[in-house]
């Protein structure tokens, strides 16, 4: 844990990328240490991983891939700061939600709309905008949205909107190391979700380090599963907010998709492992403005490059192991047929990339939370 808590107090001063990548490998091959050859086989075969630990083995690299575990497998955990509360949980019978038929999204916007956080809130607001035109290509997404500046705010919006399948708080978040606390701030208020209120199955901090492991604190997020949430969607470390924005899109991209009968993904824990996944692409062009510029333009064939490498160059060419690598050798084909080999390497050549996506935990019961089911549907759509 100490060589992760590095790790983590580096990203909240400012770290280089070097640096992080080499932490990711020395963090894989301390796990391994630990794990006999029949523990490594289960887990390279495994489908759904469930961590009991406040370890966050996900963010380690193993010795057959170039990536954190986290990016091909998916991966739950179940915190066990304090044991006696973890015990108490694991004796509940675990819920089963579905999210196909219909979802309704409470946004708690705690970010002060003003000079100092102007991009943040402005991505706030592009995310808002973007689900209400998602919500009119689909009539069984329901928005409830609020700016909200203080605790008794919250917890009424909280309480009125006890209906909702997710709850997505927008907020800046506040680790404080000191007391040995990880939550958000409300207006000018440390906020915990210590209230014992009554949360939504899913709930969604969008915020820095909402649930960090290093130094072994209590964190919102966790209190947000005593709270009675299935899943909570968390992070080890201040976030960028325009990565954020992309990765939160991403996800609700995926839940409408599920009610229009999409099968990509069948569960939350599947969309989130398939989201960083297949993120190397965004965090390469989150490096360069110009990379970026160059990946949203035309190409020589017509095609715009960043649509014509996720729908049709990457596929089936894209190892879950090896994506980083995988989408650079497809990016420098792409250079070459326009005769701009060796333009971005920078960036393409000298792994100076952040893998901000591995940084985010999924902790709960995410597995249990369905997109889409055959069984589900076929039951609803008898009793319709």
């Amino acid at each position: 844990m100490a060589e992760y808590d590095r790790l983590e107090e580096c990203c909240k001063n400012g770290t280089n990328n070097q640096f992080v990548w080499r932490s990711l490998n020395n963090l894989g091959k301390e796990f391994e240490r630990y794990l006999n050859t029949r523990q490594k086989w289960l887990l390279n075969r495994a489908k759904d991983i469930t961590v009991f630990s406040d370890f966050p083995i996900g963010i380690g690299v193993m010795s057959d891939s170039e990536v954190p575990l986290q990016c091909y497998r998916s991966i739950s955990y179940q915190p066990l700061t304090p044991l006696t509360r973890r015990l108490q949980q694991e004796t509940l019978k675990k819920r089963q939600y579905y999210l196909g038929e219909s979802c309704k999204i409470a946004i708690a916007e705690c970010i002060p709309n003003d000079e100092n956080n102007k991009y943040i809130y402005q991505a706030g607001e592009c995310l808002l905008n973007l689900l209400k035109t998602m919500q009119a290509h689909a009539k069984s997404l329901e928005i409830s949205h609020k700016h909200i500046s203080d605790i008794p705010t919250m917890l009424k919006f909280i309480n009125d909107n006890a209906d909702a399948d997710i709850l997505y708080i927008s907020a800046h978040g506040y680790y404080n190391r000191s007391k040995n606390m990880a939550g958000i701030m409300v207006g000018n208020q440390f906020w915990m979700a210590s209230e014992g209120i009554q949360t939504s199955p899913v709930v969604i901090l969008s915020s820095c380090h909402t649930a960090p492991r290093g130094f072994g604190c209590i964190t919102i997020a966790d209190m947000f599963l005593r709270c009675g949430a299935l899943a909570v969607l968390g992070t080890f470390i201040p976030v960028n907010a325009q990565s954020n924005l992309l990765l939160m899109l991403r996800l609700f991209t995926y839940v409408v998709e599920a009610q229009h009968k999409n099968k990509q993904y069948k569960t939350l824990s599947d969309a989130w492992s398939g989201i960083v996944a297949t993120n190397a692409i965004h965090e390469l062009m989150a490096m360069s403005e110009k990379f970026k510029i160059w990946m949203h333009a035309f190409g020589k064939n017509g095609k715009r490059r960043i649509m014509d490498f996720q729908l049709e160059r990457c596929v089936g060419r894209l190892r879950p192991t090896h994506i980083y690598s995988d989408t650079i050798t497809i990016i420098k084909e792409m250079l070459l047929e326009e005769g701009m080999q060796g333009k971005f390497d920078n960036i393409l050549s000298q792994n100076d990339y952040f893998p901000e996506s591995v940084f985010y935990q999924m902790l709960g019961s995410p597995e249990n939370i369905f997109l889409y089911n055959e069984i589900f549907d076929e039951y609803i759509q008898k009793n319709k």
